[in-house]
């Protein structure tokens, strides 16, 4: 019984080895390519695909990612303000928050649209809500309003210094601050154009056959890189072409004079695979659903 045991696991072995050696020799003819405005839809679908699908298979579920958007409006301007995210893993996350600079009537619309978002996480039972933002108005007001900062990290350029904060929508702010006007969000270009600065986004997408089995998205603003996405198909992985993917990100990156890079991804998205291509964990965030954990991790270029 134990000699046959043996003679089937050479014969896995071998059988495994044999379908990598064909998949390997498959995709010797591989192509990348960068992300452009003709294939940015389908690489944009192909990466929201793969994420749900490997979180499925990982955890057995997708994680009920939701969007969220609200808004203010006046009759002399159409959008005065708003506040826009998403809901994932148990925790809602502010993606931008905006409010019109100049304008009398936009006095407490910013502590109206954050008690929006903490009906809404109450309604739907969600855990806290997390948003980040840079040294501005809106830090001052997140604060006031009973968000608590996590960590912060420096390196920016100008000396700039980026917050991550969070807080349990069920605590409300004791103080109702009156802010003139701000903007917040590493996705808001308003954020970025009241620091004198403005982002450039890239990515690459690799291919098959005129198939996509991988692709990666990014973004550069104030010598930092932000990796947004990083996908390998299935079938695909464990062949260095996520590897391949990342250091080409990160060497446009560099070549743009970006001196850091720092992306986020859950524990059951490989973290170790990041650690393995020197990337260390800054922050790790608990709480979310089925017990994951959200990683912030840096990288020095």
């Amino acid at each position: 019984m134990k000699k046959h045991s043996i003679v089937l696991s050479f014969l896995l072995i071998n059988v495994t080895g044999f379908v990598c050696s064909m998949q390997r020799n498959m995709l010797d003819d591989f192509t990348i390519e960068p992300v452009d405005q003709k294939n940015r839809k389908q690489v944009n679908i192909f990466i929201q695909d793969r994420f749900k699908k490997h979180a499925i298979e990982k955890t057995g579920r997708h994680g009920n990612i939701a969007p969220f958007h609200f808004n203010i409006a006046h009759k002399r301007n159409k959008m005065a303000a708003f506040i826009k995210g998403a809901s994932f893993w148990g925790g809602l996350h502010i993606d931008n928050m905006y409010v019109q600079k100049n304008n009398p009537r936009s006095k407490g619309f910013g502590p109206a649209l954050i008690d929006r978002v903490y009906k809404l996480a109450e309604e739907k039972v969600y855990k806290f809500v997390s948003v980040e933002t840079f040294d501005n108005a809106l830090l001052t007001f997140l604060v006031s309003q009973g968000f608590e900062v996590d960590f912060s990290r420096k390196g920016y350029g100008k000396g700039f210094v980026y917050h991550y904060l969070s807080k349990n929508p069920k605590i409300r702010g004791t103080k109702k601050a009156m802010v003139p006007g701000f903007s917040g969000g590493i996705k808001n270009e308003f954020n970025l154009k009241e620091l004198g600065e403005k982002s450039s986004e890239f990515g690459f997408v690799l291919k098959s056959d005129k198939k996509i089995i991988g692709a990666i998205t990014a973004r550069m603003f104030l010598g930092c890189v932000h990796i947004c996405n990083l996908i390998v198909q299935k079938e695909c992985r464990g062949m260095g072409f996520g590897r391949l993917l990342l250091e080409s990100a990160l060497e446009n990156a560099k070549s743009k004079n970006c001196t850091f890079a720092v992306l986020e991804t859950f524990n059951f998205h490989a973290p170790d695979f990041y650690e393995k291509l020197g990337f260390n964990v800054d922050f790790a965030r608990k709480g979310y659903d089925s017990n994951s954990t959200y990683y912030y991790f840096r990288k020095k270029l």
